[in-house]
């Protein structure tokens, strides 16, 4: 497995990411543009997180890599994007606020009460600026990150194989293939049942 991950298999998964994330770009650049433009980009943008959440899971288990694993990805979602959005929804909320949990714990003196006699934009820079608090958020996103990434990846999955069996577009013969891929061939001990002992007549059992 070390091994295909450090081959082709790596770079086809970081050849998805960096599309998704020219995808952020697109959304981030959107939020910048005049009105209604900007309503537009931000709201491809964000059905973009959505119709494409599966893409990694179709690349790993289909080897459909770049632009097809995002096409392929659409194409199970547009059928259930109300189950897909609800999915991807929960699971950033639960990311949040596992993060906001990790912050309490890391910096548990944090004071969100505002000050009237100074501006609230004054106050939030302040905070941001303090040392001990961008320590803190740092913590906090890298243990978020270590801790949440293999739910997310186990449920993304799950949800890939839930759609592709829906669509009657999934086959058992590529999950079989696929662990052959990762595993390797099964053994001819495993493939082969032992037989029972046999008992000679008259001896004791």
């Amino acid at each position: 497995i070390l091994n295909i991950f450090r081959s082709r298999v790596f770079f086809g998964a970081m050849h998805i990411a960096v599309l998704q994330y020219m995808l952020f770009l697109f959304g981030v650049i959107g939020m910048t543009l005049p009105f209604p433009i900007n309503v537009m980009m931000v709201s491809l943008w964000l059905f973009s997180l959505f119709a494409f959440s599966l893409a990694q899971p179709v690349y790993m288990v289909e080897q459909v890599r770049g632009l097809p694993a995002l096409a392929r990805s659409f194409q199970l979602v547009r059928t259930k994007l109300s189950r897909v959005s609800g999915v991807v929804v929960t699971s950033t909320a639960l990311q949040f606020l596992l993060m906001w949990v990790l912050l309490q714990a890391f910096l548990p003196e944090l004071d969100f009460e505002l000050n009237p006699d100074s501006a609230l934009e004054v106050q939030i820079i302040g905070l941001i600026q303090n040392e001990e608090v961008k320590q803190a958020i740092h913590w906090a996103k890298y243990l978020t990150a270590l801790f949440f990434f293999p739910f997310a990846a186990l449920l993304s999955v799950l949800l890939y194989f839930d759609l592709a069996h829906q669509e009657s577009g999934f086959q058992l013969e590529q999950l079989e293939q696929l662990s052959q891929r990762w595993f390797g061939p099964p053994s001819q001990a495993a493939q082969t049942d032992p037989e029972p002992p046999e008992h000679p007549e008259g001896g004791e059992q």
